[in-house]
């Protein structure tokens, strides 16, 4: 939108007349002054009509006849409210991001800087969602991802607050993989990994699901739904070596649970469910 930039005599002078110049100052490192003119004191507040919403460093020279050099005075006008808190983390396939923000900012932008060098932008409602917003973390795309939060005062003129401080969270190496080639079932839960969550709907038939956990010593649990279409087993993995097979029942749902175990953070932890016996 556009407003009207008011300015009145701050320079404390009493001079002949004053020489006004004034640049919107908001995202740019580079200022460009434009000027108003040669104003009176009769004439403050002096009104420049129909300037674009923004924040403005506004310069005053006081002039006097006899030609005294004078320094320019310079005020600049609040800015967008900034960004007050901010936090992301990881969940599940997702970053999490919360932001706590002015209720006066309409709209808030996020930007996410990926470990490859691609990034993530975007404008938000302000406080949908009660202030939280979830992205999609890019698939086999794991290291270092900084977050930054702007506000957004007018997203018609581009009026934003400086980028927040950076949050950074490493998304690690995957450690666990599940996957179904049973036919007739739906992995529906696995339970006693440690950091580790199956996603939301489970998996399907010919699916799989992936994720990290943290060092414990525990029994890992599944249960699936569903009814087996021909035998079929759970097989626990670690590191790539098969470590515990059980038959799956047939009936119509039903579970397993491999030996109590120590897993440490690095462990690849894989339980594939397959057709076929154990031996």
């Amino acid at each position: 939108m556009k407003i009207d930039l008011t300015i009145r005599n701050f320079t404390g002078e009493n001079a002949d007349s004053y020489r006004v110049r004034y640049a919107r100052v908001d995202n740019t490192s580079t200022p460009v002054f434009l000027t108003a003119g040669n104003i009176t004191a009769a004439q403050f507040p002096y009104t420049i009509p129909n300037v674009d919403n923004g924040q403005y460093t506004i310069g005053i020279t006081p002039v006097y006849a006899d030609l005294r050099a004078c320094s320019e005075i310079q005020k600049t006008t609040p800015g967008c409210a900034l960004i007050s808190a901010l936090n992301a983390q990881v969940s599940g396939s997702n970053l999490r991001i919360t932001y706590t923000a002015p209720g006066t900012v309409p709209q808030v932008y996020l930007t996410v800087n990926y470990p490859n060098g691609g990034s993530y932008q975007q404008a938000y409602t302000n406080g949908a969602n009660g202030s939280v917003i979830t992205i999609p973390i890019p698939a086999g795309l794991n290291g270092n991802y900084t977050v930054y939060m702007q506000s957004i005062c007018d997203p018609d003129t581009g009026f934003y607050s400086p980028l927040s401080p950076p949050v950074t969270v490493n998304v690690a190496t995957e450690t666990v993989f599940i996957t179904n080639s049973a036919a007739g079932i739906v992995i529906a839960l696995v339970n006693g990994i440690t950091g580790y969550a199956l996603s939301s709907g489970g998996v399907a038939n010919g699916g799989s699901d992936t994720g990290t956990h943290t060092t414990f010593t525990g029994a890992i649990s599944a249960k699936w739904t569903g009814t087996i279409v021909s035998p079929s087993t759970g097989v626990l993995s670690v590191n790539g070596e098969a470590v515990s097979c059980l038959d799956l029942a047939d009936t119509n749902g039903g579970s397993i649970v491999f030996p109590v175990a120590t897993y440490y953070t690095t462990d690849i932890i894989a339980i594939n469910f397959e057709t076929g016996e154990c031996s």
